[in-house]
Order: structure tokens, then sequence, then C-alpha cells
């Protein structure tokens, strides 16, 4: 292994090109392992763990490969477009995935599948971003997985990683079309609010904005 000092970077990540031209992102050794030791804390990911990585290799399947390097626990790697759901539902099921991360969209329509329940069977936490979570999906999530399986919601964005997270509590409940709440602002970010477009000092936009909390 060559020799490596200070902080280098290690990996470039390309934005969509939705907000415009794509820009690349370049992220040092010390960012890729405080946004994956943070995604191991917060699900409490080990060696016996299976991992199920659907995403692509340049972006979240990065995140589910080196949780797994880092910790011993086991990746498997699908393309869903190419295997599809009934592959993927029957290699979680014979292979016993316990963890997943995917966007709710993906796993709204796992779990609405007639063998979702010995599919998840293993499933001890899934993890979800990217998009809103809605009451509807949690309950959804709850009548398919085993009851003390944890439901993690986060929210972020291509340059700054999972920003938002939540593990929802068991005993919370929701309205079926109500958006779940994104969560508490992770150990390793902090959010600053601008106000640049209200006309006036922050201080006293915020003074007039009720701020909730989940």
């Amino acid at each position: 292994w060559p020799e490596v000092s200070g902080d280098p970077i290690i990996g470039i990540a390309f934005t969509s090109g939705s907000m415009g031209r794509p820009k690349g992102l370049a992220y040092r050794q010390s960012a890729i392992l405080a946004m994956v030791a943070e995604h191991v804390t917060a699900l409490g990911i080990g060696p016996d763990d299976v991992i199920l990585s659907l995403a692509s290799l340049g972006a979240g399947g990065n995140q589910d490969i080196l949780s797994a390097i880092l910790v011993g626990a086991r990746v498997r790697l699908l393309d869903l477009k190419t295997v599809g759901i009934g592959e993927t539902l029957r290699v979680m099921g014979e292979e016993g995935t316990t963890l997943l991360s995917m966007i709710p969209l993906v796993l709204r329509t796992l779990m609405s599948q007639p063998n979702a329940v010995w599919a998840f069977a293993k499933t001890r936490a899934v993890s979800t971003g990217g998009d809103r979570l809605f009451g509807k999906d949690v309950d959804l999530f709850r009548a398919v997985l085993p009851t003390d399986a944890l439901i993690r919601t986060t929210q972020g964005a291509t340059e700054t990683g999972v920003v938002f997270q939540w593990i929802i509590p068991r005993q919370r409940l929701f309205e079926p079309d109500a958006a779940v709440p994104s969560g508490y602002v992770g150990p390793s970010h902090a959010v600053a609010l601008s106000a640049s477009d209200h006309g006036g000092d922050v201080e006293d936009w915020l003074s007039e904005t009720e701020i909730t909390k989940p």
C-alpha cells in the first residue's frame, strides 16, 4: 500500500445537474470517513449484518460498501432495473437482508408485493431519504417489517450528505397524508437559517417564525 500523508482527496461525486451544470464535489478522506461512521453509528451496523445495496456505486452504494468494510459486515449488490422487483425480494429473503437504505418510492414498491413480509423477515432497520416520507408509508413499513425494526428518515443533498436524521419512535402515529419530519441535525453538521430575501434582520424573522421539531 502506498504511504498516504495528510488528508488527501479520495473521491469526486457529481451532482445531477438539475440546478444547472453538474458540479464535481471533491471529498477528502476525513469527510468520507465521517459520513460512513455516522451511518454506521445511526443504525448500529455490525459484523452480523447483511446490507442490500441497490444504489449507484457513485453515491449511496459507496456508503453501503464502505460501511460493510468498516465493521466487517456483508454487502449484497443488486441492480434493481436489471434484476427486477421479484428477484430483489427473493435475494432479500434467501440471504437474510438486515439493512437497506433507499428512497421512499423503492421501499413502497418492495413492501407492496405479496411476499414482502417473507423478504423483510430478517430486516432490523431501513433508512430512507431523498424524497418526502408520509404517514401512510410508515404504516406500510410497520405492517411489513418485524415489530422491533427501526425506521430511519433522513434528508440532505449531494453536497452535504445526510444532514437531518430521525429514528421514528414506534409509538409515534401520523395522519396518512402528513409528511414525516426530517428529524434532527446530525452530529457532524451545523445548519444556518438565512433570510436574505426577507428584507429584514434574521433575528427578527426568526422571532416571527414558528420552528417545529419532531
